[in-house]
Parts: C-alpha cells; structure tokens; sequence
C-alpha cells in the first residue's frame, strides 16, 4: 500500500523526526524522512528563469548554503493526483523568506501563503532548539520555488512538507528518498487532515514512490 496511516494519537510523523532530532541529532536518527548527512558537494541552486541547475550560481550571485527538491503531493487542475515540485534554498542573511514569482512558476492563493508562513515558524523554532537555541536558524534567508501543473497553487496540504524541507535546509541534512507526506501544520508543529489522499497517493505509486504519510 502507497499510503501509511499514522495512529491519531502519534499527531504526526513530523513530531517523531523532531524527537529524533532533539535526542539523538540528525546524523544518528533513524527517523522516516532525514538521511545521512551528505557529503560536501555542489547544491542545486536556480536561476532567474526557474530552471534547477546544479553548480549554477543564480544570476543574483547568490551561493546558496544548502538546497534540496522535494515532491509535493498535489491535484491538477483536471482534478487527478499529481507531484508538484518544490524547491528549498538557504543562506545566511537576515531571516527572510522569498517566494519564486514568475511567468514559469505558478501563483499562491493566501491559504498557501499562511501555510508557508508556519512552515518557516515551525521549521526555525525546531531547528533553533535543536541547535540549543544559537538563533542561527533565524539569520537564514530561505528561497522557495514551485512548479506544478496549475496556474494558481491552493490549499494548506503542503503544510508539513514545507516544514520538514525548510528544517532539512536549515539543518543541511538530505531527506530519505522514497518517502513523501501531504498534511496541513499548525503553529504548534502537529499535522492535521487533508483531501484527495487517494488521488494523491495515485500519484505517488505511479512515480514510484513507495511510502506516503497521511495524518488522519
């Protein structure tokens, strides 16, 4: 089965990684989405026309710290399951957040926009206590790009995926391969319900993934 049901009173899979996060660090945890922390090498980083480019620097000269591209579990604009892509991007800064706005990239609707925002939170915040609190976190400025087959992207189900990519970003840590998870976030950091799962999921076994986290 492409989806995992998760027990209501685990809340979610991202309050685990956390845990993992918190008592055993990055590198050590076994935690579904973080893998090994990867070597030293040339990041993806994007140009002005959105396109992903490895060891490109961006027109803006900016070297990026960290990136990483992430699936997010999607519906098209005909209504079937679909992987919008999202990348991550960070560098340290003065604690902004950019968003990709171009004829390539597609508009986000004020939900999306909200969810964004407590992503980023909640993403800093764990990051923050899992550094003991040296508030570099926060002096990260954070570059989000999207790409899906809409022209407006709606809706908070990115909610979790954001938090998990933006706290790899800020951490410099890879995600595990195969796994993805649809799911709105709140302030607190716990992942709530979301629709079309089974379009979703779909989506997800016919790009070969194997592994899709629901909250329920």
């Amino acid at each position: 089965e492409v989806i995992a049901f998760m027990r209501r009173d685990l809340v979610a899979v991202f309050v685990a990684c956390v845990a993992f996060a918190l008592l055993a660090g990055f590198e050590a945890a076994p935690a579904l989405f973080f893998g090994a922390r990867p070597a030293p090498a040339t990041v993806p980083s994007v140009n002005d026309s959105g396109a992903g480019n490895v060891g490109t620097a961006p027109a803006s000269g900016i070297a990026f710290s960290h990136s990483l591209n992430l699936k997010l579990p999607a519906v098209s604009r005909s209504g079937e399951g679909a992987l919008a892509d999202l990348t991550v991007s960070g560098v340290a800064g003065k604690g902004r957040v950019f968003l990709q706005f171009d004829s390539g990239s597609p508009l986000t609707n004020p939900d999306t926009q909200l969810s964004l925002r407590t992503a980023v939170d909640v993403a800093r915040q764990l990051a923050g206590a899992s550094a003991g609190g040296s508030g570099g976190a926060e002096e990260q400025d954070l570059y989000y790009f999207f790409s899906a087959d809409s022209d407006i992207v709606g809706g908070a189900s990115a909610g979790a995926a954001l938090s998990v990519a933006t706290l790899a970003v800020l951490k410099k840590t890879a995600l595990r391969e195969g796994v993805l998870v649809t799911g709105s976030v709140d302030a607190q950091g716990k992942i709530g319900k979301v629709g079309k799962i089974l379009e979703k999921a779909a989506a997800a076994k016919a790009a070969g993934y194997a592994l899709l986290l629901v909250p329920f």
